[in-house]
C-alpha cells in the first residue's frame, strides 16, 4: 500500500484530481481503507474526500425484504473468516446477524447456522446490485459450493 501511495502522490501532483473507485462504501470492509492509511502516513499533503456509497449488507437486506434491525435490536457484522466460536457467539447473542465475503469458509458457516438452530433464518446473496445477483433462502442447498468473494448471508431470527 505504500507504493500504491507513492504513485497516487506522483500522479496527482500539480493539483490534478483523482478517484479510487469501488463497490460499496470506502469505509466498510473496502481496500481504499489500506490506501487511505498509507496517503496519510506518506503524503498527508493529498486532501482526500471520501464519498459514501451503499455497504452490501443494505444493498442485501432492500433486495431480500429484510429488516436488519429495529427497535432496541443488536446486529452484528462480520467476516466470513470469522472464527467458529466468534461466529457461534454472534449468531446466540444478536438479532441479525451479517456474514460477509463467504467464499471458501461457507460449509463452516453453515455447520453454525445449524449448531445454534439459525439455519432456516438464513438468506444468502450473491453479487447485489449487480446484473448475476442471486438470492437463495434455504441456504442449505448451497452446502458443497464455494461462492465467489462477493457473497454475503444475512440471519434474521424468524419472528421479528
Amino acid at each position: 500500500w505504500a507504493a500504491h501511495a507513492d504513485t497516487v502522490a506522483t500522479r496527482l501532483a500539480g493539483g490534478l484530481t483523482g478517484a479510487f473507485l469501488l463497490e460499496g462504501d470506502p469505509l466498510f470492509y473496502g481496500s481504499f481503507i489500506h490506501l487511505r492509511r498509507a496517503l496519510e502516513r506518506r503524503h498527508p499533503a493529498v486532501q482526500v474526500t471520501i464519498v459514501p456509497g451503499i455497504p452490501s449488507p443494505i444493498a442485501a437486506a432492500a433486495l431480500t425484504g429484510t429488516v436488519l434491525a429495529e427497535r432496541n435490536e443488536r446486529i452484528a457484522i462480520l467476516p466470513g473468516s470469522a472464527n467458529p466460536a466468534d461466529l457461534h457467539a454472534a449468531l446466540t447473542s444478536f438479532d441479525t446477524v451479517v456474514i460477509l465475503k463467504i467464499s471458501a469458509g461457507l460449509d463452516a458457516v453453515l455447520d453454525s447456522l445449524e449448531q445454534t438452530g439459525r439455519g432456516d433464518d438464513a438468506v444468502w446473496v450473491r453479487r447485489v446490485g449487480r446484473p448475476h445477483q442471486q438470492i437463495e433462502r434455504d441456504v442449505r442447498r448451497l452446502r458443497g459450493t464455494r461462492p465467489d468473494y462477493f457473497s454475503l448471508i444475512i440471519v434474521r431470527k424468524k419472528g421479528t
